[in-house]
């Protein structure tokens, strides 16, 4: 085939969609100094958005975990680079896809509402805050919707190229891909809706006419599309998802950064409140997983454990501490279901008198009771079983009630006092768990499989 053939692509195929946000969103801006916030997210001016380069990214790695990443069908899709030779540059080829940044539904006025999340680094030493080690970063809000255009150009309708973007799509569809960062903590999950799409094969007569109408303006977009069947991938991952109700004991704290302002939290004004979203309290997911990697934590250095093998690939590692690695556990924000505020007054101690300091009483609005959603979601290959071992302990510990979450708990806040499993499903499909003990059938490999590792150990 000519140069000249292999850059003709007739077959042109757009999808138009909007594109929501089911958690929050942080596609990072990459400054290095805000005047609001540690991490803002991307803008464009004023406006908030969604790069395109971060969509076909995410598209992009999805397919590389899945399929041969120097195949045709990902060269031609994604376009390649060949290593440079001596002084003569590499050959390359640019892709068939291209994906438009997603822009949101609303006019500058009423743009997507973003919020300022609040995180601090716990020291494994002491289990308390480290030093210097709190930041935060800037989030778009959830139920968010952004434009969403992907345009595909290639040969023909069959091209292993579509098939291929087609495997990509229906996971985007279906919400399976994360877009942006801390999606350990829950965010970046998307889903597309209202989907439409429109083809021109150009070559043929009837077909570029179509494509000149539509560069004119009248493109009648249809709800469906039939996607030439790429070759299913190998099996390289197994995906647990768990939705889980956890139920907490007594007073319970996640305390927000600021105090409210004067009469926005009832007529007591407390020092603390628990942390809110839009106005509803929520259980931060990575509060929850920070308990999870703490008890994590314990687990490994108790059984003296290779952390390298057994905790990081399961809760990842930053940059600052060594190579880094995005975890395999995610754990989302807690929707909140029910439980009401109480007011709690509290004093300081003068630790000689043993009466009460000079200026060191503060109240706080806490939860009693509350219960919260969370979904958990566990990705892993063959070769990271003795991590998704571990994770099937910490979801025990979880589901038995051996846990505590959020501030104050040596005060006696923040008991969970039991989690029941709501759904769960095993790549895709559904279990029949409702408690611990139905997750055997999974649990039961994993199990075996950690009590060689520990004895190998």
């Amino acid at each position: 085939m000519s140069t000249e053939q292999y850059r003709y692509r007739p077959y042109r195929l757009e999808v138009k969609a909007e594109l929501i946000l089911e958690p929050c969103l942080h596609v990072g801006a990459g400054e290095q100094w805000h005047p609001g916030t540690d991490m803002p997210v991307a803008r464009l001016g004023h406006v908030v958005y969604i790069p395109g380069s971060s969509l076909r990214g995410v598209l992009r790695h999805y397919l590389e975990e899945r399929y041969d990443r120097l195949s045709l069908a990902m060269r031609d899709l994604f376009g390649y680079v060949e290593p440079q030779r001596g002084m003569q540059p590499g050959k390359g080829q640019a892709g068939r896809l291209a994906v438009a940044d997603a822009m949101p539904l609303s006019n500058a006025a009423s743009q997507p509402a973003t919020e300022i999340r609040d995180y601090v680094r716990i020291d494994r030493r002491t289990g308390a805050a480290a030093a210097r080690a709190k930041f935060d970063a800037e989030a778009v809000i959830p139920k968010q919707r952004f434009d969403f255009l992907l345009v595909y150009e290639g040969g023909k309708a069959n091209d292993g190229a579509l098939a291929l973007l087609g495997t990509g799509f229906e996971a985007l569809h279906r919400g399976d891909i994360r877009v942006g960062g801390k999606s350990g903590k829950g965010f970046g999950q998307v889903k597309l809706d209202k989907t439409q799409f429109w083809a021109a094969d150009r070559s043929t007569e009837e077909g570029l006419l179509k494509f000149w109408e539509g560069r004119l303006g009248n493109k009648s977009y249809f709800p469906t599309y039939q996607w030439h069947p790429a070759t299913p991938p190998d099996p390289q991952f197994q995906e647990l998802a768990i939705r889980l109700k956890v139920e907490f004991d007594g007073p319970t704290l996640v305390q927000a950064a600021l105090p409210p302002k004067p009469g926005q939290s009832g007529p007591w004004n407390p020092d603390h409140v628990f942390v809110s979203s839009a106005g509803k309290p929520y259980l931060p997911g990575a509060s929850l997983r920070g308990v999870l990697s703490t008890q994590a934590e314990k687990i490994v250095t108790t059984l003296g454990l290779d952390r390298n093998t057994v905790f990081v690939p399961l809760f990842g590692e930053p940059l600052d501490e060594g190579q880094g690695r995005k975890g395999m556990l995610e754990v989302s924000d807690g929707s909140f279901i029910s439980g009401e505020e109480v007011y709690l007054d509290h004093v300081a101690l003068d630790r000689i008198t043993q009466a009460a300091a000079s200026g060191k009483k503060f109240s706080a609005t806490a939860l009693a009771s509350p219960k919260f959603q969370v979904s958990i979601r566990l990705k892993y290959s063959p070769q990271e079983w003795r991590a998704a071992a571990l994770a099937a302990f910490l979801v025990r510990d979880l589901c038995q009630g051996r846990l505590w979450a959020g501030g104050g708990t040596s005060r006696g806040y923040g008991c969970i006092r039991q989690t029941s499993i709501e759904e769960s499903r095993l790549n895709g499909q559904q279990m029949p768990a409702q408690r611990w003990e139905d997750l055997k059938p999974w649990w039961g490999p994993l199990n075996k499989a950690w009590k060689e590792a520990v004895h190998a150990g």
